[in-house]
């Protein structure tokens, strides 16, 4: 997979909610690599900037 090697850092769900893409990928056979989960995408790609990745 193009994904098996990468770190994921993916928007946070809702309060008692489960991240609809985390199920998909386990429903696939694949664990995701999620180095962090965010309650803002904008909040991520800040961090990102910041990091210069």
């Amino acid at each position: 997979m193009e994904l098996a090697e990468e770190s994921l850092v993916i928007k946070a769900p809702g309060k008692g909610k489960e991240n609809g893409f985390v199920e998909k990928c386990l429903e696939y056979g694949f664990t995701p690599n999620i180095t962090h989960e965010f309650g803002s995408v904008l909040t991520a790609h800040r961090l990102c900037e910041h990091q210069g990745s």
